[in-house]
């Protein structure tokens, strides 16, 4: 069986309103305005000053990834 992660793009009030953060989940965590955020790993964080072209260099380079519908 393939293990699948999920990625959600957020601001830090809607994380923060999550009742349940999943841990199979990658949550990228910034202003509406910002190119900076954080990364999360379910409620575990990963990267505190994460840009979003680290985070396209990071998802690039996983392997198995299925990015059908991503924008």
């Amino acid at each position: 069986m393939a293990n699948y992660v999920k990625f959600i793009r957020g601001t830090p009030s809607a994380y923060e309103n999550l009742q349940i953060k999943e841990a199979d989940t990658l949550y990228f965590i910034s202003e509406a305005t910002s190119t900076i955020g954080k990364l999360y790993i379910g409620d575990k964080l990963i990267s505190s000053e994460t840009s979003q072209e680290d985070l396209k260099f990071y998802l690039k380079n996983l392997e198995d990834v299925d990015i059908t519908g991503a924008k």
